[in-house]
């Protein structure tokens, strides 16, 4: 009798212990991964600002990825990146999410400065 009872007070122990261990791999599971939300990216940033519409006329920067053909607008700002009109950039930034409250008339992406990677003079004929 009492073997059994010794065998049932550890296996109530050890269903404790694997339901803690359940329990951790879970929360560890579920838990966010911001390494994932952080990108690096190579662009290119036109030498002058245009119009652009966001929420009211504004001027934007043109900028386009690597590797792609169209350029893009950009509404935004870079941390760290002052433009200067005049100049071609070639630029690495890194771009995360922004933590939240987002407020609705802003990017939900944080994008910032990492190296200039070029600066070149654009040269008006």
């Amino acid at each position: 009798m009492n073997i059994l009872k010794l065998w049932i007070t550890n296996c109530n122990y050890l269903k404790k212990f694997i339901l803690l261990i359940c329990s951790i791999l879970l929360l560890t599971a579920c838990q966010q991964d911001d390494t994932k939300a952080m990108n690096t990216k190579y662009i290119e940033v036109a030498p002058y600002l245009v119009d652009c519409t966001g929420v009211a006329p504004m001027k934007c920067m043109k900028i386009k990825e690597q590797g792609q053909a169209e350029w893009e607008f950009f509404y935004g700002s870079i941390d760290g990146f002052t433009f200067e009109p005049g100049y071609n950039y070639q630029l690495e930034v890194k771009v995360t999410k922004k933590a939240e409250p987002i407020p609705a008339d802003t990017s939900s992406l944080q994008w910032t400065l990492v190296k200039i990677i070029d600066k070149q003079k654009v040269v008006n004929n």
